[in-house]
C-alpha cells in the first residue's frame, strides 16, 4: 500500500514538473513570437523610412506615439503642431548621419531633425525639448519610459558622435556596438 502511495506521489510530482516545463516551454515560444513580430515590424518600417530616404541603413530606437509642440519664442508660448506619430531613431549611410523621424499620421509631411550639430535637447517629462538650428519644440510621449529612452539614446549619440565627442578612431558600427545600439542592422531584412 506505501509503494503504491509513493508511486501515486512521484507519479503526481512528475506531472507537476511536466506542466511546469510545458509552462515555461509556452512561455518561451510565445516570446519568441512576439520578438519574431517585432522584427517584422521593423523590417517593414525600414522599408517605409527607405521610400522616403533611401540613405536610411538601420532603425536605433523608436516610440509609439510622440506629439510635438513648437515654441514661440515673440509670444513665449507652446502650440501644438500638426504633427502625431510614431517616432524613429535612425542612422544613415549619407551626412547627416543620424536623425529622429516622426512618421505623420496627420498630414503627407514628416518631421525629421539631424541629432548632431546645432541638436541641443533637455528631458522634461513627459516632454523631451529640444532646439535645433532653427526653433524650439517639444515632443509629448505617451509612454513615459519611451520619453526616457529617447532621451538616453539622444544622450548616447549626441555623447559619442557630436561635436565635442573624444575621437577614438573606431566605426561608426563599433561605436554603436559598444554602446550596446546597432548590434542588429535590419539592413539585411529587406
Amino acid at each position: 500500500l506505501e509503494l503504491k502511495h509513493a508511486r501515486e506521489d512521484r507519479a503526481a510530482e512528475v506531472a507537476a514538473v511536466k506542466a511546469e516545463w510545458d509552462a515555461k516551454l509556452e512561455a518561451q515560444r510565445a516570446e519568441h513570437a512576439a520578438a519574431l513580430r517585432k522584427q517584422e515590424d521593423l523590417k517593414a518600417t525600414l522599408k517605409v523610412l527607405q521610400k522616403t530616404d533611401p540613405s536610411v541603413v538601420e532603425i536605433l530606437g523608436s516610440a509609439s506615439h510622440v506629439t510635438l509642440y513648437g515654441f514661440d519664442l515673440d509670444q513665449q508660448a507652446w502650440s501644438r503642431k500638426n504633427v502625431e506619430g510614431s517616432l524613429f531613431v535612425v542612422r544613415r549611410k549619407a551626412a547627416p548621419t543620424f536623425q529622429f523621424v516622426v512618421l505623420n499620421r496627420l498630414s503627407t509631411e514628416n518631421t525629421v531633425e539631424d541629432l548632431l550639430g546645432a541638436f541641443e535637447f533637455e528631458l522634461s517629462p513627459p516632454y523631451l525639448l529640444y532646439r535645433s538650428s532653427t526653433e524650439v519644440n517639444g515632443i509629448w510621449f505617451y509612454k513615459q519610459e519611451e520619453c526616457d529612452e529617447m532621451s538616453a539614446l539622444f544622450d548616447k549619440i549626441t555623447g559619442a558622435f557630436g561635436a565635442d565627442a573624444p575621437t577614438t578612431g573606431a566605426s561608426t558600427e563599433a561605436m554603436l556596438a559598444a554602446m550596446g545600439l546597432g548590434t542588429v542592422s535590419y539592413t539585411h531584412l529587406r
